[in-house]
């Protein structure tokens, strides 16, 4: 018996199907006090998810967002990477660009999404933009941070094999960053998808945030927990089938650590 309880334990993915069972388990409960269209069910919510794809136009919302989502993401941390090298290796830049930096973190977030609709009105700009205005300063902080902890012996050592600045940061700095970079492409995505949703309710008229502003204006909470849900099945798709993916092939010689 203890033999297969460390074998369960010791996978991952059984582990988290039964967390996510267990979780499963604890919303059926709770909701069997209230009625569907408080605190609906699993089972009528995956219903409702189902009719969303075949009778509606779920696949459309969702592609929308995808859309915004990535070109918002994708501009931000460009942006954010190159200021973070840039700002790690010079101490000038990092002098000049850190007080942007600063105010672009401490703006808040909800208050791109409402200029922005006060500037460009109804259209893809509102997603865009807010998006990107407010990763690259995420992104910036987090790889400036790991640039300065580049192995200076390194750097010292290619400069004395006389490699070129563009061959020292795409041989040293880049190789050395890839833990940062995916540590912070984590974060800066899963910010952006709680952005272009905002901006979605604020100022858009399609994607998922537009339709759960949609039904929480009709009051129907079944719709609401419907599409929020729809929200998480993709993050967790993208994120078990990308970025885990890219995982293993960046990092396949690091071994992993047990206790």
């Amino acid at each position: 018996m203890s033999k297969v309880l460390e074998k369960f334990t010791n996978n991952r993915l059984a582990v988290e199907i039964f967390s996510i069972a267990v979780l499963i388990l604890a919303w059926w409960v709770i909701s069997l006090n209230f009625t569907p269209r408080i605190l609906p069910g699993p089972l009528f919510v995956f219903n409702l998810i189902i009719q969303d794809f075949t009778e509606g136009n779920a696949a459309y919302h969702l592609g929308r967002t995808l859309i915004r989502l990535l070109v918002g993401f994708f501009a931000g941390f460009g942006i954010g990477t190159g200021l973070g090298v840039l700002t790690g290796i010079k101490r000038f830049w990092g002098n000049f660009f850190g007080i942007i930096v600063t105010i672009g973190l401490a703006f808040p977030s909800l208050v791109w999404a409402v200029l922005t609709v006060c500037w460009f009105g109804v259209s893809e700009m509102v997603a865009y933009i807010p998006i990107t205005l407010i990763i690259f300063p995420i992104v910036t902080v987090n790889i400036r941070e790991g640039t300065k902890a580049v192995d200076k012996s390194l750097v010292d050592m290619a400069k004395v094999f006389r490699i070129k600045k563009l061959g020292i940061i795409r041989r040293v700095y880049i190789p050395m960053l890839m833990p940062y970079l995916m540590g912070t492409m984590r974060f800066a995505f899963s910010t952006a998808w709680k952005i272009v949703t905002v901006t979605e309710i604020f100022g858009l008229t399609s994607g998922v945030g537009y339709m759960l502003a949609y039904w929480y204006h009709e009051l129907y909470a079944a719709q609401v927990f419907a599409w929020a849900i729809i929200f998480v099945i993709v993050v967790i798709f993208i994120e078990k089938f990308i970025f885990v993916q890219i995982d293993k092939k960046v990092f396949k010689w690091r071994p992993e650590a047990k206790l």
